[in-house]
């Protein structure tokens, strides 16, 4: 009487495809991961450093319009993001709103920028 064989496993062709098609899709997910990651790190720098442009403008446009303009060219630090601490400027730069051959002096452009995460936070303020 002739034995039958067992056929109920798998052969080693069939369990090396299976591995590789698991390990391809691995690489795909973890590559997508990383891709994620990068993505929140940016989307995190971004909301920093805004929130500390518009910080700055809130602070500006609260002051009198002379303590205002002496705060042109000064440069501030923005720390808490993922590349370190970055370094931001102010601009006060006068929209020569007035009469004609007078000092206009009369409204201000004020730009607040980091350019390590290329943000720029722009407003105009008015003398009253």
């Amino acid at each position: 009487m002739k034995k039958e064989q067992d056929t109920g496993g798998f052969t080693l062709l069939e369990v090396m495809m299976a591995m590789a098609i698991i390990g391809i899709m691995c690489a795909a997910l973890l590559g997508s991961l990383m891709h994620i990651d990068m993505n929140n790190r940016r989307f995190h720098d971004d909301n920093v450093a805004y929130r500390a442009c518009h910080q700055w403008v809130e602070t500006l446009m609260s002051q009198d319009m002379d303590t205002m303009l002496l705060q042109d060219g000064s440069t501030f630090t923005v720390t808490g993001l993922s590349t370190g601490p970055q370094t931001g400027t102010v601009t006060l730069t006068d929209l020569m709103w007035g009469p004609t051959g007078a000092k206009a002096d009369k409204a201000y452009e004020i730009r607040i920028r980091i350019p390590a995460v290329n943000i720029t936070l722009t407003a105009i303020r008015t003398r009253t």
